[in-house]
């Protein structure tokens, strides 16, 4: 008795995958482009002291955002109701301010 293999998929699921995937890597690379850009010209304008302190509310912006939109993404997935994810982001909002 032989496994047989599954049917190929349809082409036109293929080219909707393959577009999928070029808009993700466009929009990934294009907002690292963007950031890269907006601290060129911040570095430009601003004095090393100012540009300093930017920096550091943005890195500490970006490290915030991780633990925030991984818990609502989860939630997102998860949850059917839009209403139980935004429950469940409340509930890791408050839980990361206690620490």
């Amino acid at each position: 008795m032989t496994a047989s293999s599954p049917p190929p998929a349809p082409e036109w699921t293929r080219a909707a995958a393959v577009r999928s995937v070029l808009w993700i890597a466009v929009d990934r690379w294009g907002t690292r482009l963007m950031s890269l850009l907006t601290l060129v010209v911040l570095a430009r304008l601003l004095v090393p002291a100012d540009f300093g302190v930017i920096a550091l509310a943005t890195l500490f912006i970006s490290f915030v955002n991780v633990f925030v939109d991984y818990g609502f993404s989860s939630a997102l997935i998860q949850r059917r109701e839009l209403r139980a994810a935004i429950a469940m982001l409340r509930r890791s909002a408050v839980a990361g301010r206690e620490r």
